[in-house]
């Protein structure tokens, strides 16, 4: 299933959850994947997960030997305390797709990974992030394209939207979190 060329990195992606699921690292699709799973279309050269695992788990090493197994370059960047992300994989092949698998998402409900939406991907089982994590994520990350993301996502799946847990979740990432979420539903 690996991609044939380039501008395929959801298939990409595809490709390392086999991985994933052998050796038990809970997962959910984010970013431009799960956008367009909420009904909002836009292109992205990339593909991006979030993974239930911490930094030091020897699986993380298990995995990143057996994608470079695979001939993919896998590199790992760790942040500081500060930074959003404890510790991101970029993985990529030798068309230049890329897929960024995320550890340690600060301020991310653990049990956002027992409340993902069942997609699929090319006929393939795909967990998705569930719609409240996803906009109070987009919300936390805060940039104009993140924005849209989350505003689309209210538009069109909104209805299907549980305002208390949005506005828990959302509270997570701080107040100015939740006063941009306060003017995103305003708005709408």
């Amino acid at each position: 299933m690996l991609p044939s060329g380039s501008g395929q990195s959801s298939r990409l992606l595809l490709e390392l959850l086999s991985d994933l699921r052998r050796l038990r690292i809970p997962y959910m699709a984010i970013g431009a994947t799960a956008a367009t799973f909420y009904g909002v279309m836009r292109a992205s050269f990339d593909a991006d997960a979030a993974l239930a695992i911490q930094r030091h788990d020897p699986r993380l090493i298990s995995l990143r030997n057996q994608l470079t197994k695979k001939g993919l370059v896998v590199t790992q960047q760790d942040g500081s305390p500060r930074d959003p992300i404890a510790t991101m994989l970029r993985v990529t092949d030798r068309h230049q797709n890329r897929v960024d698998l995320l550890i340690g998402i600060r301020g991310m409900d653990p049990a956002a990974f027992s409340r993902t939406a069942r997609g699929s991907l090319d006929g393939h089982p795909l967990n998705i992030v569930g719609l409240e994590d996803f906009v109070a994520m987009k919300i936390f990350a805060g940039n104009p394209q993140d924005l849209e993301d989350a505003r689309g996502a209210l538009k069109v799946s909104g209805k299907d939207v549980d305002l208390k847990l949005l506005r828990h979740l959302t509270a997570r990432y701080g107040k100015p979190a939740l006063k941009t979420l306060a003017s995103l539903l305003s708005r709408d």
